[in-house]
């Protein structure tokens, strides 16, 4: 899944607390496997969250699996290709609405 600092809180009830990593480490890590199920996975979440790809790539190379690392960076190229997608390189902002990427679908 490679290494990250914070977790988000999905669930909080009495002793109870629920936390995910980044979704940027989920899709790295979804994308070591590279199933069909995982690129649907992934396009998902990327258009959901509005990562761009430098994050993505960042995620990635924090897996120490040398093995795993490669696939996930194939993989990931992978997706880019066959989806089309096309990540914009305008730097993230605040509130911002429009999506980073568009998917040719």
């Amino acid at each position: 899944m490679g290494a990250f600092d914070k977790t988000q809180s999905v669930l909080k009830t009495g002793n109870l607390e629920i936390k995910r990593p980044p979704i940027e480490n989920l899709i790295a890590s979804k994308m070591v496997r590279g199933e069909d199920r995982d690129y649907q996975d992934c396009i998902f979440l990327i258009k959901k969250c509005k990562l761009d790809q430098e994050t993505i790539e960042q995620a990635i190379s924090t897996i120490k699996d040398h093995e795993s690392r490669e696939n996930a960076k194939e993989n990931f190229n992978s997706l880019k290709s066959y989806m089309s997608v096309d990540f914009s390189v305008a730097p993230k902002e605040k509130n911002q609405k429009k999506s980073k990427m568009q998917f040719g679908l």
